[in-house]
């Protein structure tokens, strides 16, 4: 669900924070829905892993990591001589 397809390593916290709690208040307003439908594993699934994610953000008391980045995998450029 939140996987990134531009090939970029950037994660950033309250966009994900943003729509992981659209999920869940989807989740709740029309929970039989996704059981009828046979899609509620998946949804699950869907919000599990930015909660687990942002759950390891919170490192220690007074400390919250909001942007990751992976600067070696990220946008590499060649200069042009």
């Amino acid at each position: 669900c939140f996987t990134s397809k531009a090939g970029d390593h950037v994660k950033f916290g309250f966009p994900m924070a943003a729509s992981t709690t659209l999920l869940a208040w989807g989740l709740l307003e029309y929970k039989d829905a996704y059981e009828q439908s046979g899609q509620l594993e998946y949804m699950y699934d869907c919000i599990r892993w930015p909660l687990e994610w942002m759950l390891k953000c919170h490192t220690g008391h007074n400390e919250l990591y909001v942007q990751v980045i992976v600067q070696k995998l990220t946008h590499r450029t060649q200069r042009i001589q």
